[in-house]
């Protein structure tokens, strides 16, 4: 008794560790972090009604930092530290801050002006202001980050500069320049560093940074960087300006930029959520274009181009095929064409056995007209089977279906899952549970002598017949996709009957080169049932593409009871996007508090039984894209693995879905 006593005490504090593991893994994920950005015009948002090209480099931010960091510009035309405070503007901002956020703090250029209303002094006043932001910052359990002034353009040997704001009231002066950018903030630059040593606060010195940005690009060519235009050259401006204080689209992106990489350099903790894209396009006004269409003809040739598109609905713009241009939809970004799919009929199974012998058929893939290759994972030699398979145009059913022959290779079967043709090289590709490899094949059957190795962390990780069940090819971006049927050990154990997890998987993407490009990671549901089995399976069994960044998941749970008489096949369909602020490298550790898995939609869901009266059991793992309707609506095919007909109840059951 005592030692039963003993047992069980000993095993309470592990129960309690479990269930605390599960609820942490449970959990939302911790807030967004916010960037409060305060300040003055050159940080300041911007009007950008008829075509107007000013911009504030703090309207830029965005562009810089992952999605899991919002950027909330208070930075205001004309504002000091003091009438920023008058104003009301930094209450507004300390009651919105909560722990974690951060605020981005820069003044000075209106700082010297000498009206009483902003003016103030460094080393007294200034200081004091800069220091309240700090303060109360912390007292939020929110962090300062303390900036200098950016410099104006100011090669001109000008005393008039800080009160007419380098002649933007005046757009047909010009002054005689020399080669030296001067200083005109003085002592102003110096308050941020000094009041940032004083209270342990990180200080970006952004009027260094961009005195050596323009002075380096020299007299002329950093007045791209600013809002000087002739008479004529913009829309917006038909008299010209003259302003090197305030930025247009160009500079205010590129002193971004600089200003991000600074930050995360003094504040280490932002250094995981800074991102970088080649050209960015945002219809506010906030990235290097606001048309999309046009972002894609200005991009470089035969150069790989990331374009981020951020916010709203876009139509997809035509990319030529000298152009090699990956498009990143951010915040919230979606095509105006990309509605969610929808179930148009799901078809009854039907099985063939006269044309199609028992095959445990595990994979499918569209070759040309009514031909499909289609792979089994229990064949004697490696290779493929051709099956022609009818489908009526207007019902999307399957008519028929025959095997037309096997192209076999001289090696043994290496447990073939998945199978996916790419036409550009008239080539197929067949995933392989037994050596975690994917192979590529000749028409005719015979290995051309390439293939994917899939990355150490999954070889090491996988568990046995829990590999690469799965394979598509997508022909818009040349990208062969797999995924793990069952969770790497890495990741999570095995979902079974008597737990309450979900399987956590790993979506591979491979260019043609047979290089891995990206990885997600994908959340199963949890089991439907706790009933003891003698046989239980809950993976994914395929996936299939409909766009470059739409997919179908196949998600097979599969349970027999020791009776046999009540198992069960369910299969649940669902849609996903790719979307690339949840892409990982191939290594990325799944950590249930920060990672991102994939957001899914269910599609279509269905279940096959055994009962006294029900052999419809299907055991489908094999999915592909048929044809498309006459009305315009897509075939899906799907086929079943009859797991050697399973003492004469299952069938090598095909069945169809129509979608649209």
């Amino acid at each position: 008794m005592n030692n039963k006593k003993t047992a069980a005490s000993r095993l309470i504090p592990l129960f309690i560790a479990f269930a605390l593991t599960i609820t942490l893994c449970s959990a939302d994920k911790q807030d967004t972090i916010t960037i409060f950005t305060i300040g003055d015009s050159t940080m300041a948002n911007k009007d950008i009604s008829g075509d107007k090209q000013e911009r504030g480099w703090g309207m830029m931010l965005q562009n810089f930092f992952s999605d899991d960091i919002v950027i909330e510009n208070h930075a205001v035309n004309g504002r000091s530290s003091k009438s920023f405070i008058a104003e009301g503007r930094w209450q507004k901002v300390l009651e919105k801050l909560k722990p974690g956020d951060y605020v981005f703090i820069q003044f000075g250029h209106n700082d010297e002006k000498p009206d009483t209303l902003r003016h103030t002094e460094p080393g007294t006043t200034f200081d004091a202001n800069l220091r309240k932001f700090v303060e109360e910052t912390k007292s939020k359990g929110a962090h300062p980050v303390l900036f200098n002034s950016v410099v104006r353009r100011s090669f001109a040997q000008s005393k008039t500069a800080v009160t007419d704001d380098d002649l933007r009231a005046n757009s047909s002066s010009n002054l005689a320049e020399g080669d030296s950018l001067i200083d005109t903030h003085g002592a102003y630059l110096i308050s941020p560093r000094q009041v940032a040593q004083a209270t342990g606060t990180p200080f970006v010195d952004a009027n260094a940074i961009t005195h050596n940005l323009e002075q380096g690009l020299g007299r002329e060519k950093s007045k791209q960087l600013h809002m000087i235009f002739a008479p004529g050259e913009t829309p917006s401006l038909p008299q010209g300006r003259q302003d090197n204080t305030h930025y247009n689209i160009k500079g205010a992106m590129t002193v971004a930029g600089l200003l991000a990489q600074a930050v995360v350099k003094e504040v280490p903790a932002l250094a995981k959520h800074l991102v970088k894209y080649d050209i960015q396009v945002a219809q506010d006004g906030t990235g290097l274009y606001t048309d999309l269409q046009k972002a894609v003809d200005e991009a470089p040739t035969d150069v790989e181009t990331i374009l981020s598109v951020s916010k709203g609905t876009w139509q997809r713009p035509t990319i030529p095929n000298n152009k090699r241009i990956k498009i990143v939809l951010r915040q919230g970004a979606k095509w105006a064409d990309n509605p969610p799919l929808t179930l148009i009929k799901d078809s009854q199974q039907r099985s063939f056995n006269a044309t199609i012998p028992p095959g445990n058929y595990s994979g499918i893939t569209h070759i040309t007209d009514n031909i499909y290759a289609v792979v089994s994972d229990k064949t004697e030699s490696d290779g493929f089977f051709l099956f022609n398979i009818t489908i009526d145009p207007k019902s999307g059913d399957i008519k028929n279906a025959e095997n037309i022959g096997f192209k076999a290779n001289k090696g043994i079967s290496a447990d073939a899952e998945g199978i996916a043709y790419v036409p550009t090289t008239n080539t197929l590709f067949i995933s392989r549970e037994s050596d975690n490899r994917i192979v590529e094949y000749n028409i005719d059957g015979t290995p051309t002598g390439r293939s994917i190795n899939m990355p150490e962390t999954f070889k090491k990780n996988v568990t046995p017949n829990k590999g690469l069940e799965a394979l598509a090819y997508d022909e818009e971006s040349h990208t062969i996709w797999t995924i793990n049927e069952g969770p790497l050990k890495n990741d999570i154990d095995q979902t079974a009957t008597s737990n309450e997890r979900n399987n956590i998987l790993r979506l591979y993407g491979f260019d043609m080169n047979l290089q891995q490009n990206c990885m997600y990671f994908y959340e199963m549901d949890k089991p439907s049932t706790s009933k003891q089995a003698s046989q239980y399976a809950l993976g994914v069994s395929e996936i299939t593409t409909i766009s470059k960044e739409r997919m179908l998941v196949l998600e097979r749970e599969f349970f027999v009871p020791k009776a046999k008489i009540g198992a069960f096949v369910n299969c649940k369909i669902y849609e996903i996007n790719l979307d690339e602020t949840k892409s990982y490298p191939c290594d990325t550790p799944y950590d249930c508090n920060k990672t991102k898995t994939l957001d899914k939609r269910l599609l279509h869901s269905f279940s096959t039984h055994l009962t006294l009266f029900n052999r419809s059991i299907a055991n489908y793992e094999g999915m592909c894209k048929g044809p498309v309707l006459d009305d315009g609506s897509q075939s899906i095919i799907i086929i079943s693995d009859s797991q050697n007909q399973y003492a004469g109840v299952m069938k090598d059951w095909f069945k169809t879905i129509v979608i649209k």
